[in-house]
């Protein structure tokens, strides 16, 4: 008969299972040295602790939350707040009669045809819309009817899309990307057109951030923001492996996904679209607050509810 193998203390080799979550490390430092640019080592894998004003005192332990799913950055969208990013767009499949929602595994990747069973382009479905039942109240719904929608001003988002995915995890606000890319300090020049992985869109760098260049197969150009005449998506190149080191100084991509109207796509590769949670004031009563973009423009505008669009959550981090 066959038997189990063990390890030398007799019992059952276990598999070994990574976990995230709350992590505790004893660090000994001095009164004065901030956590910015300080790096630990956890199981291999590094985690930066960056734009924080906390000062480290010696002796003391600290808790390090390592956010599952998120890129490793921090953003301002408001004086006092700031967010981590998603690692990828939002996206729902069904499979055998069930809807699962995660994230893209790579940040500049989208669908760019309509397939019934897979979708990242969602409508905006307010409080008062009509849509109430599974999944079409979340945006999946190929209606045009803005009624489907809602047309209260002022409506609130009868289902946020991070709900879906966890405690935390939320769309943002009109508010917030306005602050983000127009408002907190450098705004312009930390957003630039990009093409990653022969994927175009736009990059927007956390609040500190150390460029480390592109890959050296490439050439060594920094990072080209918005502020110095960024026109065009080739202003920024970058192959996977140039992207995976910009992805772990904390960058952020929004592919061009363009958008889709009923079960027609437009504007892959060419323009981005990306829901806000706000819904538009009384004078355009069935649209909702935006961020979209082209190869030489951006801009925080409204749209009809009723087109389906990327949707990039967001999660608090202070």
């Amino acid at each position: 008969m066959a038997r189990m193998a063990r390890g030398t203390h007799g019992t059952p080799n276990k598999k070994k299972v990574t976990r995230s979550g709350l992590a505790t490390f004893a660090v000994g430092v001095s009164g004065t040295t901030d956590l910015n640019g300080l790096s630990l080592t956890v199981d291999g894998n590094d985690i930066t602790l960056a734009n924080s004003s906390k000062v480290l005192e010696a002796g003391k332990i600290y808790n390090i939350i390592r956010i599952p799913w998120s890129i490793n950055g921090l953003f301002s969208v408001s004086a006092t707040k700031k967010v981590v990013f998603s690692k990828g767009n939002l996206r729902c499949m069904k499979s055998g009669g069930s809807w699962a929602w995660s994230f893209f595994s790579n940040q500049y990747d989208y669908y760019n045809a309509y397939n019934e069973n897979n979708w990242d382009k969602f409508c905006w479905v307010g409080a008062s819309g009509a849509l109430n039942s599974e999944p079409d109240k979340w945006g999946i719904s190929t209606s045009t009817a803005n009624s489907d929608f809602g047309t209260n001003a002022d409506d609130k988002l009868k289902s946020d899309w991070g709900y879906r995915i966890g405690t935390g995890w939320r769309t943002p606000t009109n508010d917030e990307w306005t602050y983000l890319l127009k408002t907190r300090d450098g705004a312009t020049s930390k957003y630039g057109f990009a093409t990653v992985n022969g994927v175009n869109g736009i990059i927007i760098l956390p609040d500190v951030f150390v460029d480390p260049k592109k890959n050296r197969n490439e050439d060594t150009d920094d990072f080209v923001g918005k502020d110095t005449n960024n026109y065009g998506y080739d202003r920024n190149v970058y192959n996977s492996a140039g992207w995976a080191l910009m992805e772990a100084a904390g960058a952020v991509f929004l592919p061009a996904a363009g958008d889709r109207y009923g079960v027609k796509f437009y504007d892959a590769g060419t323009d981005g679209y990306y829901w806000s949670s706000t819904a538009a004031p009384t004078s355009y009563f069935s649209n909702a607050y935006l961020m979209s973009f082209g190869s030489n423009s951006l801009s925080i505008g409204n749209n009809s509810r009723s087109y389906g669009l990327s949707v990039r959550l967001v999660r608090d981090a202070n």
